[in-house]
């Protein structure tokens, strides 16, 4: 699966900087310039107006 390289990468970004950190990060990426959430694995929120 090609996610599964992200589980080994992200566990050690957590150990190296906290999980509250990486969570921080995570939410950071994860949040459109609209305010809308991408979903899992996308490059685009889910609002087609953006």
């Amino acid at each position: 699966m090609k996610h599964h390289h992200l589980t080994f990468k992200n566990t050690l970004k957590i150990k190296e900087i906290g999980v509250e950190k990486w969570l921080s990060q995570q939410e950071a990426e994860h949040i459109c310039k609209c305010g809308g959430k991408k979903l899992w694995f996308s490059t685009k929120c889910n609002n087609k107006e953006c």
